[in-house]
């Protein structure tokens, strides 16, 4: 919802101005009421004016108020930004401008071949899959082993994205080893100069647990912290098994250590703990889309993104319709509501006003007084004494 009032933009925001017209209306209702309180003394404003009931009143004013707010939003042209990438033809989507720097992992554990055809390469795969989702994110690319070195600086050129993908390799890196806390630190630098408000990184790794072992995974540790003081999610995509492979070298045979074969294994559970430090999210590479969708999907598209620059996108969402909707509502009720008030008629065939004593509602209209209407009680006089009559004459007829 942050994200939706952040990419939130108007088509004619000076419609909104005349939103004020209710506060108008209200300041002009109140100063009529205070002209009429003062037209006649206190005890003779039941008399002198009708009294509009408060409830229906504030009932009509209220509908009528959100009806104009309605009807006032929809026309300022409330939408979002969509954004097709170049040469597409699929539905615009909506924009979302964040910078992720992406973290390769090319050390030598990822030649292993556990998950086909290796992890490095289907690493790179699953890159190249997940290029499709982006919609105007700023991606750069970071590959590490003993040290990390930047690829690609931010970018929101997917083609070179892929390019350097292609080009990411283990022969990169000369260090041996994987020393994740530098290249997190690397990752961390090159965000802070990242205009975005969402910033994130995306680790793509086999998880390999001696990787967190003695002083490098305190240094990892360390580095996952400080991204969490500044807001920086880590996202981390598992190429691996529990079960583990033996480490192919270059030069033919295994890793070895003490005489015997090496396993690498995925630590799954030590690295989800690492991105849930941080705030984001953790899932083991699938062969369908699922570790997309709970990375991209349910993470990284969920952080707040920049709106596009003015003129700069290329469709609309329009979100006016659902303004009218509730504005129709607001109108047929009032119609289903509205019904004929019957009062009764005076002799010439008039209609009564509908005095009410003593209502403490809304002053409404003056009421001219009329010989039908009901006057004040008459005082009554004792037998043989003159008794004032309504037309102004007097008798004194014995009668009370």
């Amino acid at each position: 919802m942050i994200d939706v009032l952040a990419n939130l933009d108007w088509r004619a925001p000076w419609w909104g101005l005349l939103a004020l017209q209710p506060l108008l209306f209200w300041a002009l209702a109140r100063r009529r009421r205070q002209r009429l309180a003062g037209y006649a003394d206190a005890h003779l404003l039941p008399w002198a004016v009708t009294a509009a009931p408060r409830e229906r009143g504030a009932a009509r004013r209220a509908a009528a108020n959100g009806l104009a707010w309605l009807l006032l939003a929809a026309a300022a042209g409330p939408r979002l930004p969509l954004e097709t990438a170049p040469g597409q033809d699929a539905p615009a989507t909506r924009h979302h401008a964040i910078s992720v720097m992406v973290l390769l992992d090319v050390s030598a554990s990822m030649a292993a071949t556990d998950i086909a055809p290796s992890r490095l390469t289907r690493a790179r795969l699953e890159l190249s899959d997940w290029l499709a989702r982006l919609t105007g994110e700023r991606v750069g690319l970071i590959v590490y082993a003993g040290a990390a070195g930047v690829l690609l600086p931010l970018t929101d050129d997917p083609a070179l994205l892929r390019r350097a993908l292609e080009q990411a390799d283990a022969d990169l890196i000369e260090q041996v080893g994987t020393h994740l806390g530098a290249a997190l630190d690397l990752a961390s630098r090159q965000l802070q100069g990242a205009t975005t408000r969402g910033k994130a990184i995306l680790l793509v790794s086999d998880g390999e647990a001696d990787s967190l072992a003695g002083p490098t995974g305190e240094a990892a540790r360390a580095a996952v912290a400080k991204l969490a003081k500044q807001d920086i999610p880590l996202f981390i995509l598992g190429v691996g098994s529990a079960t583990g492979a033996a480490i192919p070298l270059p030069e033919g045979g295994y890793a070895e250590r003490d005489g015997a074969q090496v396993q690498s294994r995925l630590d799954a559970a030590a690295y989800a703990a690492l991105a849930h430090l941080s705030g984001g999210r953790y899932a083991g590479v699938a062969d369908g889309d699922a570790d997309w969708v709970e990375l991209h999907d349910h993470g990284l598209a969920t952080l707040p993104g920049d709106p596009p620059a003015p003129g700069q996108a290329r469709a609309w969402h329009e979100l006016y319709p659902w303004l009218l909707a509730p504005a129709l509502l607001l109108l047929l009720s009032g119609f289903a509501g509205k019904s004929g008030r019957v009062t009764p008629k005076d002799e010439s065939g008039g209609q009564t006003p509908p005095l009410e004593k003593g209502s403490r509602g809304d002053l409404a209209t003056l009421t001219v007084m009329q010989p039908w209407v009901k006057s004040p009680p008459t005082p009554h006089f004792q037998r043989g004494e003159q008794k004032l009559l309504p037309d102004g004459t007097t008798r004194s007829d014995g009668h009370a």
